[in-house]
């Protein structure tokens, strides 16, 4: 049966359940139509129903009845049915005695198994069909044919023709309605197949609180199972509680109603019913035992506590027990450790804690204690003392309460009872009072005693007590060694931090921040970890008011001092921090003048001067009534009455008195340090007049009104009256004034530019007829003064004493009256002084004192605040410090600010007031005089066009400018537009630029809004944070740009310019490469490219500053082809790491070109150890991976591993012919034996080594791969292979990727193997026209991939070569008209003037001529200049051709035509000419600048000749014209001379020219003329412009003779040889050699006889004979054999040696006869070829080791022993100089090169070791007198004289005496 039938027949059956009643017919029970068929299973079913509802209807019974009940009706799926194979239940095995299943026929005989009258067909009479039908053919009860039979009847009967499965028991269903407990008001239906799930929906229908766990029935009883539960009945849900009746509180009020009875009182309610008493708590066996166990109550206090007191239960046994439950008790940090008793003692166990005295027990238990519990620190005695105090007192009193008790007690014995006051006391009897007063003394006694044992305790801790109150906290840790916060176990300590809002100095939220924590896994990376603060503040902190912030990170930190953070290790425990996010930094604080009051004495300086002395003043130094203005009055200088005090001099004082006289050097410095002006205007005290205050102003951070910190009160507030005074509020009698009588203001503003010079400003008494205290205030914010009406006030902070000067004649000012240096002369010691009269050091003191005294000085202890100099422009930086406000917060004035006449908003949001109107007069709607605070650094009054920025914000808010900026312009920026150099404003454009608001605002919108690239992101890129920020800013650059290239559009229609605008300059001639710095409606200048043109300049100097651009633009242009062309030793080179991504540029080769050469036989040791890489070598150069990640590096390993698996025939697949060989051969041993330790310890290279460039230069080609050769698994591909002009760079080697297979071709080109139409490019440089800085070069240029060039020429950069020796692939391998034509294409310079008039294959564009109407063609660089007038063609093909626009200007030699502006057809810039020109032309700039006019530089210009190309055929001098003659082609005579260097290759560089009759070519026109005359034209003047020459000769017959060549020799500085010298010269050489030849053929001849005569004898001889001799010099002679010539060959031998000597005669006989006319140069010119006469020579000290010499040079005696003396470090010239064997040397002549020699210094030669004989006997001497004295020296030698030879031992020899006299 399928699972549609049977969800269709178990819904029928459901249905039979739902519906059938005991009094149902059989068809209705069955669920069925008249058409249905029934089946055996149906029956069944039917049967089974009927006997469930039999016994279902007996409900009286019980559940157990109910349930045995059903138990025994048997289910039909129990029997075995006739069509089906299936048989009741049964367990696995069958029971012994029982049947199986198949044995069983039927039903049990006491019961049938189908009742009669469900079975379907059967008379319900017993009466049925005669024949009995099988249970396979069902009976139909209407026989229809199949053609009416309805779709169900088909259906059923398709159901009985297979077999069918049982019906599963259906679950039991709990179906009730629920109320809460107590409650019967809201009841829910709810149906649920367990009890569990029934408790769960109720838990949710009725939403109790807690899960619901019991049910009640109506009548209290509480159902436990689902049977239980009747169906459709109402059930009471509880949460665990009992069973609430909900009907007691209708009953209670029903009893009331009945039980309640009206009283005269009012109606009386029934009384309550009493409850039931309850029975008295009985302990329980464990309260029993615990009680009955030895368990003590001990109170304890935490350690340093004496005030909360805490119990703990505690057993004698289980100490550890009692610490754990102190811990818990007390609320510890850590774990209990230590226990203390009062006195300090540690306590071990319980059993040692004492008990407490009997007197002090609370309770019948005993307690013990108290102690203190400590978690491992020392004992803190304040908590013991603490309480010790407070149980002494208790003591006292409970003494005196016993004490007047007893008195009581006493009275009564007494019978006095007036005195009791304790009525009890009256009814006692005698024996009571007598035991009341016993006990009461003994109370008193016991009082006295614990008070006395307590106070001794108490005393024996106080010195304890003591020192914890001087050493505070640390106390307890005093046993605890101190360690330092940098000591290893404390580890890096975490930070508390005190958090501001960027602008605000309230709202303080601490964070946390662990510096340990943050560092894991970043290797201490201090930007890692800087990120990762910023991360904990943006979680922690939540800002409350930031509307300016950009971003919604926290970005930046920064201090109190406005510095920006920039490392967590800088920031300190509770610091203050302002975060940021995004916007800069903003002052918390708003600052205002305050009214600074200091002390001030007079004093007589050395009876001299009168000075005042500034000091700090104290609060209780002022006198009573201090505090009150009106108790002061103001006077200048000091008041009269006042007794001033005297400096002594400090040379007053003895050397006795030193204190004294320090004390008096202190009072002079303190006096240098804070000196006061003498004429200041002073505070002096009513009652006392020598009381002084020196009033000051000074600029500090806002207060409140009546701010307890801010004395006097309202020293920060103002008044300001109509007559324009500006007084203090605290001290009305001192107004701001101008003192230009005392001081005189200089200062250079913060810029560091603007030098200002005013006045300062500082307080006097207020007058009325003081005009130097009026001020007028303007509309802009500012005010300036009544009496200087161009000088403004200005804050200019704290200023330096050298600031101010004394105005005095302009006398000279001493910084120090000491001397000059205050940093020498600050601390005077005693010991330079003495008294008056001991002179000395005192006259010096006494005349610098009088010098001080003397002169003008500063005066130290004033600061300037205030200061009037001339107003600012509008702009300027610090234009703001003259801005000022009125911020009015009294009471009184309160809302003032309203009348502002103001139209800045940011006034009204500062609640600030400004005195004037717009047109500057008083606003009456103040309450006058107005009275607030004086605030600098105010906003702008007038409304800006910008939004507020949060850039360069200051204190208040604003910008250094004054200006509300930034970068989002709120409306496009309109602006007033003029051409270059014009005058007439009239004719100006306004110009309204490009609205990109949005643009710029979608750019400033922080990065994934606000969130901050993942940590592993930013560290696997490297600097990711960076680079983002970079490419942001390049962004922003970037619409910029966009934005002022739409404005220049928009000016070149408005203005209706010729060409495009393309620069921008504003009045003062600035270019502007954007509009941010730009104001609305200011007045700008565009230009079609030209330089600035002033318009206030004449129209002379306009035309001569053009013309000196336009001849500086071509300069710059040549000087940039010239740069460009340069490309000699370019080879292709990795930039950066050999890693993944690095990108390829060409730069120079690392090494030149004779190590190339060494490289190419065999490498040296540094490049094969590179080559040499081990396979299996865990180690990895450490140039190629120190800029690799760690997942490029583990690759490469693995790599490298896998590559060290493999066999060799594994290694040779993908190798060439070279790298087999390598790898069969093997590797070379390495020169050391362990080679473990050698790659261990084997030294680094330099990385600034050329070795290490060289490896990325060296590249290997094979498989179509370029790979690098240190490292094959890296190749060179694409960065994107899909783009067309894609970036090189290093890729990882993927053979599948045909990006990274090249193709070298012969002509040089490397084309990728994808694309063979693109080839490997190098980037052209950038170059902008008209741009002076260094010039560009092909150097660190990138390699990208570009589409291949046709042309032959133009296409340099696209060519290259590769070296297979080396590796080295080489840039720019072209020909050299190749590379000029590629450098002048890009630096815009036409190809004419490199390469004259050829026709050569080059990129060009064709147009049509506008004159003729001819199609001509023109280069690359000139087609930029056109291409503004004509329609341009590109080229289809490649063309030779000439440039038709150079070659126009160069014969009309017209300014403008051609790419030059002032040079067309007047430079040559071939190869050897471009050099001389661009040197030629720039000093001709450096001349034309100095010129001042105009039409004189036009007409210096446009003399300018147009190249003359001559043509020369030269030869070397002295060779006459026996070598074929080298054409060349010049206009320059030095480039001539440079072309026959390089093209004859000569030794030296050529210097002279010389013609065929000897005649030297000084200039190109001597070429021409010498041509002329040699082809017989003569009387021709080459400067005149005719058509016909002079005599009549044509102009065709002089350009016939202009085209030949002209011959030349060419000299390195020697003189011309003549030809006919020359031919001499090989004639007699020809005779010379014909004499020599016979001699020579006989020679030759004899030579090889003699020759064959040797080999016959070695050939046919034996060995020959050792003959030993006595010569210990050769002690063996070799005799006979091959050894021993014979006779014949002797003789030729002798004839051999005769002819050579006679060849040699011959040779010397025709050099001396035929002497020929010398080569040499004459004497002038001998010194070309004259040898150096500077010699080096080894030199060395006389007397020392000739092994220390050195080198040194000259050319002379005097050179060589100068230069000696300074190497040898000589005190003295040297003098003298010997060979190394004592000769003296006196001649330069002498010294021979290399060699050794001493100097000396006028004494005579001295051997080394003489030199240490000498030193010795000096020694000997020094020891010998210092030993004995000087006497020890004075030795007499005797001697003994020979009998026979009278010889003085101790004299001169005896050749050194004179001869005697003859």
């Amino acid at each position: 049966m399928d699972s549609s039938q049977m969800r269709g027949r178990s819904l029928r059956l459901s249905e039979s359940i739902t519906t059938s009643t005991p009094h149902a017919p059989a068809e209705r029970r069955l669920n069925r139509t008249a058409s249905d068929v029934i089946s055996y299973e149906d029956m069944l079913v039917a049967q089974y129903l009927d006997s469930l509802q039999k016994s279902g209807s007996r409900q009286n019974k019980k559940s157990k009845v109910q349930r045995s009940t059903l138990n025994k009706v048997s289910s039909p799926y129990t029997q075995r049915l006739a069509s089906s194979d299936h048989g009741p239940l049964l367990p696995s095995k069958p029971t012994r005695g029982s049947r199986p299943v198949s044995a069983s026929h039927g039903a049990p005989p006491d019961k049938k198994r189908i009742d009669a009258t469900l079975t379907p067909g059967v008379n319900r009479a017993g009466t049925g069909e005669g024949r009995r039908r099988p249970e396979s053919a069902p009976a139909y009860k209407n026989r229809r044919p199949w053609s009416g039979k309805s779709a169900s009847s088909t259906g059923s009967y398709r159901r009985f023709s297979q077999p069918r499965s049982l019906y599963k028991k259906q679950p039991k269903v709990i179906r009730a309605t629920v109320f809460r407990n107590g409650i019967h008001d809201q009841g829910h239906r709810i149906t649920a197949p367990t009890v569990k799930v029934f408790l769960e929906y109720a838990t949710l229908k009725l939403d109790l609180k807690f899960a619901a766990r019991r049910m009640y029935l109506v009548e209290g009883t509480e159902v436990k199972t689902a049977d239980e539960i009747p169906k459709d009945g109402e059930i009471f849900i509880s949460c665990g509680e009992p069973f609430k009746d909900p009907t007691d509180v209708a009953k209670g009020s029903v009893h009331k109603n009945i039980h309640a009875t009206w009283t005269m009182d009012g109606v009386q309610l029934p009384p309550a019913e009493q409850k039931p008493r309850r029975k008295r708590n009985q302990l329980s066996r464990r309260m029993r035992k615990l009680l009955s166990c030895n368990t003590r109550r001990i109170l304890v206090f935490s350690n340093g506590d004496g005030s909360e007191m805490h119990e703990i239960l505690a057993t004698p046994r289980h100490f550890a027990k009692f610490l754990d439950d102190c811990t818990v008790k007390l609320d510890l940090s850590s774990t209990a450790m230590v226990v203390y008793l009062s006195d300090g003692s540690v306590v071990e166990t319980i059993d040692s804690i004492p008990k407490l005295d009997a007197c002090l027990q609370s309770s019948p238990s005993a307690a013990h204690g108290p102690v203190w519990i400590s978690k491992g620190g020392s004992f803190s005695p304040s908590g013991a003392k603490d309480f010790l105090q407070t149980t002494i007192k208790h003591c006292r009193g409970k003494e005196r309460e016993g004490e007047k008790y007893r008195k009581q007690l006493r009275s009564a014995m007494d019978e006095d009872f007036e005195d009791v006051e304790v009525t009890k006391l009256l009814s006692m009897k005698e024996e009571e009072l007598d035991a009341e007063l016993k006990e009461t003394e003994d109370g008193i006694q016991q009082f006295v005693a614990a008070r006395k044992k307590l106070k001794q305790i108490l005393n024996e801790i106080a010195d304890s007590a003591n020192q914890e109150k001087e050493f505070g906290s640390t106390f307890k840790m005093q046993h605890i060694p101190e360690m330092d916060l940098t000591h290893r176990l404390i580890g890096q300590q975490g930070m508390r931090l005190k958090v501001y809002e960027n602008g605000r100095s309230e709202g303080c939220q601490t964070v946390y921040f662990n510096i340990k924590e943050a560092s894991k896994g970043i290797s201490n990376n201090k930007d890692l970890i800087m990120e990762r603060l910023l991360d904990t503040i943006t979680q922690c902190f939540r800002p409350e008011q930031n509307v300016s912030a950009l971003s919604n990170v926290v970005t930046t930190i920064f201090s109190s001092q406005g510095l920006p953070i920039d490392d967590v290790n800088d920031l300190e425990n509770e610091q203050e921090i302002w975060v940021s996010f995004g916007e800069p930094f903003k002052d918390p604080n708003v600052y205002c003048l305050q009214l600074s009051l200091d002390k001030a004495v007079i004093c007589d300086l050395c009876s001299e001067r009168t000075i005042a002395v500034r000091g700090p003043l104290n609060t209780d130094e002022l006198p009573h009534g201090g505090d009150r203005h009106t108790m002061w009055l103001v006077d200048e200088g000091a008041p009269e009455g006042y007794h001033t005090e005297e400096l002594q001099h400090p040379g007053c004082f003895t050397q006795e008195q030193a204190m004294l006289r320090a004390d008096a050097v202190q009072k002079l410095e303190d006096a240098l340090t804070n000196e006061l002006c003498i004429s200041n205007h002073f505070l002096y005290f009513k009652d006392d007049v020598n009381r002084l205050l020196y009033p000051e102003i000074s600029v500090q951070t806002k207060r409140r009104l009546n701010d307890k910190e801010v004395w006097p009160r309202n020293a920060q507030c103002w008044v300001i009256n109509k007559r324009g005074q500006i007084y203090s509020r605290a001290f009305p009698q001192l107004a701001l004034t101008i003192q230009e009588k005392q001081l005189k203001f200089t200062r250079v503003l913060p810029d560091n530019k603007t030098e200002v010079e005013g006045y300062t400003v500082g307080l006097e008494k207020r007058s009325s007829a003081g005009m130097l205290q009026e001020w007028s205030f303007t509309n802009d914010g500012k005010i300036y003064s009544k009496t200087y009406p161009e000088l403004a006030l200005t804050y200019v902070e704290e200023g330096t004493p050298s600031d101010v000067a004394m105005v005095n004649g302009g006398g000279d000012q001493s910084s120090d009256w000491l001397g000059g240096n205050q940093s020498e002369a600050g601390m005077m010691q005693p010991d330079e002084y003495s008294t008056p009269e001991g002179g000395g050091a005192s006259d010096g003191l006494s005349y610098r004192l009088s010098q001080w005294l003397s002169e003008t000085k500063e005066f130290k202890g004033q600061h300037t605040v205030l200061a009037v100099i001339p107003a600012l422009p509008a702009r300027h930086a610090w234009a703001k410090s003259q801005r000022w406000a009125l911020k009015q917060e009294n009471v009184g004035n309160m809302g003032q600010w309203k009348h502002s006449a103001v139209t800045n908003p940011e006034w009204n949001k500062l609640a600030y007031s400004w005195p004037v109107m717009e047109d500057e007069t008083w606003n009456d709607g103040f309450d006058w005089p107005m009275e607030g605070y004086l605030i600098p650094y105010a906003p702008p009054l007038k409304r800006t066009n910008q939004k507020p920025s949060a850039a360069g914000s200051n204190v208040n808010g604003v910008d250094d400018e004054g200006t509300i900026a930034n970068t989002t312009r709120s409306t496009p920026l309109r602006l007033q537009v003029m051409k270059n150099g014009e005058r007439d404003l009239s004719r100006s454009t306004w110009v309204v630029g490009p609205d990109l608001t949005n643009m710029m605002k979608d750019l400033n919108r922080p990065a994934l809004n606000g969130k901050r690239l993942h940590h592993r992101t930013r560290s696997a890129e490297g600097g990711g944070e960076s680079k983002r920020t970079a490419r942001l800013e390049a962004k922003g650059q970037n619409l910029k740009k966009m934005e002022l290239q739409l404005f220049l559009d928009r000016c070149t229609t408005l203005l209706n310019l010729p060409f495009a605008a393309r620069r921008l300059f504003d009045g003062n001639g600035k270019e502007h490469h954007s509009l941010e710095a730009l104001d609305r409606d200011q007045l700008v200048y565009v230009s079609c490219g030209d330089t600035w043109k002033d318009p206030d300049l004449s129209t002379q100097e306009q035309q001569r500053r053009l013309l000196l651009a336009m001849l500086a633009a071509d300069i710059d242009a040549i000087r940039q082809y010239c740069a460009l062309r340069d490309t000699d030793n370019l080879v292709l080179e990795v930039e950066g790491p050999l890693a993944v991504g690095s990108r390829l540029v060409v730069n120079h080769c690392a090494i030149t070109d004779e190590d190339r050469q060494q490289m190419v036989g065999s490498d040296s040791p540094t490049m094969a150890a590179e080559e040499n890489h081990d396979s299996g070598d865990a180690e990895l150069d450490e140039d190629v991976t120190q800029h690799m990640s760690s997942h490029q590096k583990s690759h490469l390993h693995a790599q490298q591993r896998s590559e060290g698996l493999k066999w060799p025939w594994e290694k040779v697949l993908n190798l060439s012919l070279e790298e087999v060989t390598e790898v069969n051969q093997g590797q070379k041993e390495e020169p050391y034996s362990n080679s473990e330790l050698y790659k261990k310890f084997r030294p680094k290279r330099t990385k600034s080594s050329p070795e290490s460039r060289l490896i990325k230069e060296r590249f290997d080609l094979y498989d179509r791969f370029i790979t690098c050769k240190s490292n094959p698994h890296l190749v060179i591909g694409l960065e994107s292979p899909e783009q067309e002009s894609s970036a090189v760079v290093l890729c990882k080697k993927n053979t599948e990727d045909p990006s990274q297979r090249w193709e070298t071709q012969e002509d040089g080109f490397i084309c990728s193997k994808s694309s063979p139409e693109l080839v490997l490019t190098v980037s052209m440089p950038p170059f902008k026209a008209g741009d002076h800085s260094i010039p560009c070069s092909f150097v660190n240029q990138p390699i990208v991939l570009q589409p291949k060039r046709s042309e032959e020429n133009g296409r340099a950069n696209q060519k290259w070569a590769f070296d297979s020796d080396t590796g080295i692939i080489d840039a720019f391998a072209a020909e050299l008209n190749d590379i000029e034509i590629t450098a002048a294409n890009k630096s815009n310079v036409c190809t004419v003037a490199v390469i004259g008039g050829t026709a050569i294959e080059q990129p060009g564009y064709s147009l049509v001529h506008k004159k003729s109407g001819d199609t001509v063609t023109v280069c690359a660089a000139c087609s930029r200049t056109l291409r503004a007038h004509n329609k341009l063609t590109k080229l289809e093909g490649p063309m030779a051709f000439i440039c038709h626009s150079g070659q126009q200007a160069a014969r009309s030699s017209q300014r403008g035509m051609g790419c030059f502006q002032c040079l067309s057809g007047k430079v040559d810039l071939s190869t050897f000419e471009a050099a001389n020109t661009v040197a030629q032309y720039e000093k001709e700039f450096l001349r034309l600048r100095q010129m001042n006019s105009a039409r004189l530089i036009a007409k210096e210009i446009g003399a300018y000749q147009a190249i003359q190309s001559v043509k020369i055929l030269a030869y070397r001098n002295g060779e006459g014209r026996s070598p074929d003659g080298v054409p060349m082609a010049g206009s320059t005579l030095r480039g001539l001379l440079d072309q026959c260097t390089y093209s004859l290759q000569l030794p030296s560089a050529a210097r002279k020219l010389f013609a065929q009759d000897g005649t030297q070519v000084v200039t190109v026109n001597d070429i021409n003329t010498l041509k002329l005359a040699a082809y017989g034209v003569k009387n021709v003047d080459l400067n005149r412009d005719n058509k016909e020459g002079d005599g009549g000769r044509p102009e065709s017959t002089v350009s016939q003779v202009m085209r030949l060549p002209l011959e030349v020799w060419v000299s390195c500085g020697e003189s011309f040889v003549h030809l006919a010298q020359v031919d001499y010269l090989k004639q007699l050489r020809t005779l010379q050699r014909t004499e020599r030849s016979k001699v020579m053929r006989e020679l030759d001849k004899e030579k090889h006889v003699l020759r064959q005569m040797q080999g016959r004898r070695t050939v046919g001889m034996g060995s020959p004979d050792f003959v030993p001799t006595l010569s210990p010099q050769q002690p063996v002679v070799v005799e006979g054999g091959w050894t021993r010539p014979g006779s014949g060959e002797m003789k030729k031998s002798i004839q051999v040696h005769q002819l050579e000597s006679h060849l040699d005669e011959v040779k010397a006989h025709q050099k001396s006869r035929d002497r020929p006319m010398t080569t040499r140069p004459t004497v002038g010119d001998s010194r070309l070829y004259q040898q150096p006469t500077m010699k080096r020579i080894l030199v060395y000290r006389n007397g020392s080791s000739p092994d220390s010499a050195t080198y040194c040079w000259g050319a002379s005696m005097g050179e060589v022993l100068k230069d000696a003396s300074v190497r040898l470090s000589l005190h003295r010239e040297a003098a003298v100089m010997y060979t190394d064997l004592g000769r003296r040397v006196e001649s330069i002549n002498e010294l021979e090169r290399d060699r050794v020699y001493c100097v000396s210094n006028g004494e005579g030669f001295r051997e080394s070791t003489k030199s240490n004989q000498q030193v010795e006997v000096k020694a000997n001497f020094s020891r010998a007198l210092k030993k004995d004295g000087i006497r020890g020296t004075d030795i007499t030698v005797s001697h003994r004289t020979h009998p026979n030879i009278g010889v003085d031992p101790f004299g001169p020899p005896a050749l050194a005496l004179p001869a005697p006299p003859r």
